[in-house]
């Protein structure tokens, strides 16, 4: 395993499909973090986001999103980001991962969200798609 990729952000649709989609690389990964060899940030305005589209496009009840967000939270690292960053403007909301990629110095963020990975990379934090980043820290 790559010993400078182990720190890493998931985008919102990297956690809804470990959770909606509980399969394939993107489960890998949250494999990894449960098992320590890798540490997952997400800030509170990612964590709300995902309450959000749980809700509104795969209709969860509170209680589902509830006790999704207490294993969340023993799996991940979720911090308060106080950095304002305005790169994408295609899609704005996209920036609070960046953000979080910075405000937590991380290794990587992964995404499969065409603004984020058309950037490639910001301030030496690589954009990578799910098994890209899989296949560096394998």
């Amino acid at each position: 395993m790559e010993k400078n990729l182990k720190k890493v952000v998931f985008d919102t649709n990297i956690l809804i499909s470990a959770f909606v989609f509980p399969e394939g690389t993107v489960r890998e990964l949250i494999n990894l973090s449960i098992k320590r060899k890798i540490s997952i940030y997400v800030s509170n305005s990612i964590i709300l986001e995902y309450c959000k589209v749980l809700d509104s496009k795969f209709n969860w009840t509170e209680e589902e999103i509830k006790e999704n967000i207490k294993f969340i939270s023993k799996i991940t690292e979720i911090i308060d980001t106080d950095i304002k960053i305005d790169i994408i403007k295609e899609d704005e909301d996209d920036n609070k991962i960046i953000e979080c990629a910075v405000a937590a110095d991380v290794d990587a963020i992964v995404s499969g969200d065409k603004h984020l990975l058309n950037i490639k990379k910001y301030k030496n934090i690589p954009i990578l798609k799910p098994a890209d980043f899989l296949k560096k820290i394998l």
